[in-house]
């Protein structure tokens, strides 16, 4: 299997945004991903992340992508990293691998990124979370997401 990894190019972005409503529809089938949506998303995510947007082919097949952003913080850049997603057919460690390793080096060597952090999820096996947990990542003590209903937060906020 012949693998090549570039950056994304604005043309792709259509089988990107197919691949990532897929992938996301059968792992996290609650989120209800459409083409529509995904499409709107891999585009927005296009625009701030373009430099740090990568695709991976195995023979001449879109498997995977991953994207990222650097912004600055008081104690140095932070690479932002917002997915990295493999097409479970082609899900081995060497494609997530390359991908993640072109953002690190481009993060850190083009924008002095010195930090790195992400979101993601635990399956019942403990993954991808165990992946992130053996590349040194670790769970942030001071941070975690949040999320609600937008039209609650607005009736709590004005309620105050």
């Amino acid at each position: 299997m012949e693998i090549k990894i570039k950056k994304a190019s604005f043309r792709e972005l259509k089988s990107i945004a197919k691949l990532y409503a897929d992938i996301y529809n059968e792992y996290l089938p609650n989120q209800s991903w459409s083409y529509v949506s995904s499409e709107e998303y891999i585009r927005f995510n296009y625009k701030k992340c373009k430099n740090l947007f990568y695709v991976a082919y195995a023979d001449n097949k879109l498997v995977g992508f991953a994207f990222g952003y650097v912004k600055p913080w008081g104690n140095g850049n932070y690479l932002m990293l917002e997915e990295v997603v493999i097409d479970k057919s082609y899900n081995n460690f060497e494609i997530q691998i390359v991908l993640l390793k072109n953002i690190l080096v481009t993060a850190k060597e083009k924008y002095n990124a010195m930090f790195v952090m992400g979101s993601t999820y635990e399956d019942k096996n403990g993954m991808p979370y165990n992946w992130y947990r053996d590349l040194g990542f670790k769970k942030d003590e001071d941070y975690f997401n949040v999320i609600g209903d937008l039209n609650t937060v607005i009736d709590n906020v004005n309620n105050l």
